[in-house]
């Protein structure tokens, strides 16, 4: 009698990294919020959380307080500044996986993808909105280059 051979499995899925890696390079750009700051590189968004006042809000919405959150720049869906009427403005990064807004203005400024904006000059996480704008964007075709691309196309041969 011979022993049956043991059974193969499927190899299981890696486990999902949560984020890119940054290899110690400098950023694209940096914008500095209350409790943290955004850091844009060529490949990714890294959202890094420290100081008190981060830790205060993280408290009264029950979350952990300094984590940090690296977001491949292929993986990021939008990346939205929000401006609630009570409470400060803060960005939002959405990626797939990502935790959903809740509409409550406290605990969507403390979520994972998210950080608060300064009080008054925020003119950073708007040049960092435009430069995430100008590195995802895909290239856009004038009007000549099309007509060029055009001409250069064969023409398709007639049944002979």
């Amino acid at each position: 009698m011979t022993a049956a051979p043991a059974e193969q499995s499927a190899p299981a899925d890696p486990a999902p990294q949560p984020g890119a890696e940054v290899n110690n390079r400098r950023p694209v750009m940096v914008a500095h919020g209350i409790g943290g700051r955004i850091e844009l590189y060529s490949d990714c968004i890294r959202i890094r959380r420290h100081g008190y006042v981060n830790y205060l809000l993280n408290w009264l919405a029950g979350r952990p307080a300094f984590v940090d959150t690296t977001i491949p720049l292929e993986r990021v869906s939008s990346f939205d500044i929000i401006q609630p009427v009570l409470f400060n403005d803060f960005v939002v990064i959405a990626y797939p996986g990502s935790p959903p807004l809740t509409g409550r203005s406290l605990v969507d400024a403390v979520a994972e993808g998210s950080l608060l904006m300064n009080f008054f000059d925020n003119r950073e996480f708007y040049a960092i909105r435009r430069a995430f704008q100008r590195l995802t964007a895909r290239p856009v075709l004038d009007a000549n280059m099309r007509s060029a691309l055009r001409r250069a196309r064969p023409r398709p041969q007639a049944w002979s």
